[in-house]
């Protein structure tokens, strides 16, 4: 450490680190910076304890107690939470048809009064589809979920050969359109 001259503030300061050897004194410049911290602090407290501004997004999920608006909300809830820039709104949509058309929105609004979206949850071959039509409009991915597996599944008892020749006559759902 250092020698302390007797003109700095004993007991106050104390000065280490990587200049400790060097001639450096905090004798009126540190409390005048510490004092007009101060002040500031009590004149303007709005200035001290400001949040950054935040960012309203929309993100278009898909249908209530699904597995894309259940990982939604979850997103939503990460990017809103304490300290993060953005504030976002998790919406219950129709799928990834309806997501794809309020993303390429260009209001707050679609006409039929469905609110336009910021981000969306989507699936790859429908987007694939939308963008072949949609030439005018621009996207980019930011990141996948999961590859997405489509399993039909049957009763046992029409099981026949175990092939796919065991659907004929089948009725299959493969979920809402869009």
């Amino acid at each position: 450490m250092r020698k302390r001259h007797p003109e700095q503030w004993q007991g106050l300061w104390r000065w280490a680190g990587p200049y400790a050897e060097a001639d450096v004194r905090i004798d009126v410049l540190g409390p005048l910076v510490l004092l007009a911290m101060l002040i500031l602090a009590a004149e303007f407290p709005s200035a001290v304890s400001a949040q950054p501004p935040r960012h309203e997004l929309r993100l278009a999920t898909g249908s209530e107690g699904g597995t894309y608006h259940r990982i939604g909300r979850e997103i939503a809830d990460y990017l809103s939470s304490a300290g993060r820039a953005w504030t976002v709104t998790p919406l219950v949509t129709r799928g990834t048809g309806d997501n794809l058309a309020r993303l390429s929105s260009t209001g707050q609004q679609l006409p039929d009064g469905r609110l336009s979206a910021d981000l969306a949850l989507v699936t790859e071959d429908a987007l694939n589809e939308f963008l072949a039509v949609e030439n005018g409009v621009e996207l980019s991915i930011i990141g996948a979920m999961y590859v997405g597996v489509a399993q039909f599944i049957i009763r046992r008892e029409l099981v026949r050969t175990g092939t796919l020749s065991d659907l004929n006559g089948v009725r299959l759902y493969p979920g809402a359109a869009g």
